[in-house]
């Protein structure tokens, strides 16, 4: 069963606000219970530890029904509400969860980024208590602009290239972790990462606490997770992240034929080979869910205006310790903007002028009081990384900055950050795995 919720969860975000742009209405997180963030403490509570902030009752109260030993949570990276519902349905594996299980839509939380939202599933922070807001980041730990997950400054050549300098991927999040939750609750947590990232910096930080697999391929995965599934003696959190349809969606868009194929064979992954390799004892054991950090978008990249063609705004920006600017941050459709105090008023009316149709200007700590990047106390380095001004495009436009050596036009088809509808709405769909087979 299906339960598209969106008319509903549009209607107030933070603090009852409501924003609609000239091409598509703004949507807002809605951290009370139907968002992104819900996840990590409703699967806490599904193994009896209490950590707040769990879904909805209306989404929750079926979950605690079933009966059932293990978790499996499959995050399925962009493959957003209206993907699923417009596109993955045409696959056996969506088709099933569909009409066997349950699929709710939620919104992501903001930024509608990976870097954000793992770090909110792995912490059950939300990004203002974190602090990991996006791929690009000011980090004054550092003095410099850093590739957040791959922990590398901007213009670094190797992934975790801080490390060799003597800075721990500690350094990127505020917080400890769910699976240290669990595994003081005594449940063991097993996560499945793919092996070119499956032990760097930011992996293992996020994960402390759980048992790392890697995998290689897709038909890899299916085989690992159904092995460590029979195999469990006790009751185990089982967590997959597969990236495949994000990763093709940048490049090539979200509705190119590329990405349509990433979700053909995700279902052929986890709903053909899955549940032939876990056998039907196993999988009526074994509670599923499904879910998405957040949707993707098109862009066009001879559309992107570059924030810093304009002296205006290079004038205004903030000073690294080397004297140069901090260049503009965050992402492409959620720019951070580090200005200095008294050229803030001045930076934002000539953005709005600039940007107009094209973008909204907001001063940040405003966005932040309004509750945009969730509740909770905000982590030491929250304001820091956030910047002064945030800058989000409309559907289908691009505003970033020119980074020295970086191509231009830059090479994105597809794209995610911001507050559309496409980026915001997920899915949430629980089933137990038994109902996989065909």
């Amino acid at each position: 069963m299906i339960r598209d919720l969106r008319s509903d969860l549009r209607t107030s975000g933070p603090g009852g606000a409501a924003f609609a742009g000239p091409s598509a209405p703004f949507v807002f997180p809605r951290y009370d219970g139907w968002s992104f963030a819900n996840i990590a403490p409703t699967v806490l509570s599904l193994f009896g530890i209490d950590a707040g902030r769990r879904l909805a009752e209306d989404v929750a109260a079926p979950l605690r029904e079933r009966r059932f030993e293990h978790v499996l949570l499959l995050l399925l990276d962009a493959i957003g509400f209206e993907t699923w519902c417009e596109r993955a349905q045409r696959h056996p594996f969506f088709e099933r969860l569909s009409a066997r299980g349950r699929v709710t839509s939620l919104t992501a939380v903001f930024p509608s980024t990976t870097s954000a939202s793992l770090t909110t599933l792995g912490t059950g922070l939300t990004p203002r208590e974190h602090g990991l807001l996006e791929w690009n980041l000011y980090l004054e730990e550092v003095g410099d602009v850093v590739v957040t997950l791959p922990f590398k400054r901007w213009n670094g050549k190797r992934n975790d290239e801080l490390e060799e300098r003597g800075f721990d991927g500690s350094i990127l999040f505020s917080g400890g972790t769910v699976f240290e939750d669990l595994a003081r609750a005594g449940v063991p947590a097993v996560c499945f990462v793919h092996e070119s990232y499956a032990a760097s910096a930011y992996s293992r930080a996020s994960r402390r606490g759980s048992r790392s697999v890697s995998f290689a391929t897709g038909p890899d995965l299916a085989d690992k997770l159904a092995a460590e599934i029979r195999g469990a003696s006790r009751p185990t959190f089982f967590y997959a992240y597969w990236d495949r349809f994000d990763v093709q969606g940048h490049e090539h868009s979200p509705r190119s034929r590329v990405a349509e194929l990433e979700l053909e064979l995700a279902s052929k992954v986890f709903g053909d080979r899955l549940p032939d390799r876990l056998g039907r004892d196993a999988a009526r054991r074994t509670l599923l869910l499904v879910t998405a950090d957040h949707g993707q978008i098109e862009v066009r990249p001879e559309r992107t205006i570059y924030l810093t063609d304009h002296a205006e705004v290079l004038r205004a920006l903030e000073r690294k310790p080397d004297g140069s600017a901090v260049l503009p941050t965050g992402g492409m459709r959620d720019v951070f903007l580090h200005v200095r105090p008294e050229a803030l008023a001045e930076t934002k009316g000539f953005l709005e002028e600039t940007l107009r149709g094209k973008a909204e200007v907001w001063l940040t700590r405003e966005a932040a009081a309004m509750g945009l990047y969730g509740p909770g106390p905000a982590a030491p380095c929250f304001e820091r990384r956030a910047g002064d001004l945030l800058v989000l495009p409309y559907e289908t436009e691009s505003v970033w900055a020119q980074y020295p050596g970086a191509p231009r036009p830059h090479r994105m088809r597809g794209h995610h950050g911001g507050l559309t509808p496409r980026e915001m709405f997920i899915p949430f769909a629980e089933a137990m795995a038994e109902d996989l087979f065909a």
